[in-house]
C-alpha cells in the first residue's frame, strides 16, 4: 500500500473537488487547442480534402472557441480562488 489507500484518497478528492476542477482545466484548454488547431488548418494552401473541409464550419469552431476559453478561463479563477 501507499501513502494514501483507495477509500482515503476518495475522501481527499472529493471534499477538496479541485482535483476534478483541475483535470477538467486540462480536458478543457486540449479542446482549446484542438479547435485552435482546426480554425488554423485552413490557412494552409493545399487541396487535401479533410483540410479544405475545415473551412466550412467557422463560425461554429468560433463559437465552440469562445465557450471553451471562457469554460477554462473559469476553471483557473476558481482553482486560484480556492488556492488563497
Amino acid at each position: 500500500m501507499g501513502l494514501l489507500d483507495e477509500q482515503s484518497w476518495r475522501r481527499e478528492v472529493a471534499s477538496d473537488g479541485s482535483s476534478y476542477r483541475f483535470l477538467a482545466a486540462i480536458v478543457v484548454f486540449v479542446l482549446l487547442l484542438a479547435l485552435a488547431t482546426a480554425s488554423l488548418l485552413p490557412l494552409i494552401e493545399t487541396n487535401i480534402w479533410w483540410i479544405r473541409y475545415l473551412d466550412f464550419p467557422r463560425v461554429q469552431l468560433a463559437i465552440a472557441a469562445s465557450i471553451a476559453l471562457l469554460l477554462y478561463l473559469g476553471l483557473r479563477i476558481k482553482r486560484q480562488r480556492s488556492l488563497d
